[in-house]
Parts: C-alpha cells; structure tokens; sequence
C-alpha cells in the first residue's frame, strides 16, 4: 500500500491538505518539488527541517477548515481513514467545498460509507484493495455543494444515525 501511496504523491502537484499522515509519507511530500504548499492537520506531531525561504508544512486545527481555507483553494486531500472517521459527517461537505481535484483516503476505508456519502455530490470513487488496508481516489473536479443540500444531507445522516441506534439497542 505505501509504494502506491508514494507514487500517488509524486504524481501531486500545487496544493496538498493531509490528515493523519505518518513521518514516511511527511517525508516523501517534503521531497516533492511540485508541492507548493502542505498543511497537516493532525494529531500528531510531524516536525520536519524545512530549511529555505518557506515552511511547507504546518498544523491547523480540523474543525476551522472552512474558516482558514477559500472555496476550492485545495489540489489535493490525503487522509488517513482512522483519523478522520470520527469527523466524516462534516468532513464530506467540508472537502467538497475546499477540494479542487482529488481525495485520497487510505487504511481500513468503509468503502459503502463513503461511496454513499460522496456519490451525493457527483464524484468518481475508484477503490484499490490491498491485503490488509484500502486506497480509494475520489475525483471531485466536477463535484458542486449547495448550502441547502449539504444541511438537508447532514439532517438525513442524523436520522439513518439514529434509526440504526434504535435498531442495535432493539436487536441487543
């Protein structure tokens, strides 16, 4: 899985926005020219040298993505599926709004949830299984949010959230 991720980074090119990266792919994005700006948004603490006129890699918090970025102002996302599964239901609407080409979710993916999240907003998901993790490549180049829409799917997640919490406590 990490030789594919690596040839996906060597293949990006602008803007990168990476959620839950590990010290490896950190250093294989420092060591790609064609990345003009990285910000990481995690919990952990990647420090890197970053020597010369620009720092290329700093850390924000990931609730105030919408209020630090403008509208489509990201190339590409690259997450880690783990950290951000908690943050999925406002992650989704957030990443449609910021993102400009792709996203890039790896790890242990669940890949129907995120296939009926993204598939709202017309995207192309393409999935690759590996032995013990998934890479999926969303392509949102052609991907539009609207307000309403994104408030009326968050509504709908909460209520399938809450039927399927009935249906466990009902079945345990």
């Amino acid at each position: 899985m990490y030789k594919s991720l690596y040839e996906i980074i060597s293949e990006m090119s602008g803007n990168l926005l990476s959620i839950g990266i590990d010290e490896k792919l950190a250093l294989k994005i420092e060591k790609n020219s064609k990345i003009v700006q990285c910000d990481n948004l995690s919990s952990m603490n990647i420090k890197i040298d970053a020597t010369g006129p620009r720092k290329r890699l700093k850390q924000i918090k990931i609730k105030k993505l919408k209020k630090i970025y403008n509208k489509k102002s990201i190339d590409y996302i690259l997450c880690n599926y783990e950290h951000i599964s908690k943050y999925l239901n406002t992650f989704v609407s957030d990443s449609i709004y910021l993102g400009n080409n792709e996203i890039y979710f790896y790890g242990d993916v669940d890949c129907d949830l995120i296939t009926k999240k993204y598939q709202r907003y017309d995207t192309e998901i393409e999935i690759k299984k590996y032995k013990d993790s998934k890479i999926v490549r969303i392509n949102i180049k052609n991907a539009k949010n609207h307000f309403i829409k994104d408030k009326l799917y968050r509504v709908v997640d909460a209520i399938s959230n809450v039927i399927e919490l009935i249906g466990d406590v009902l079945m345990g």
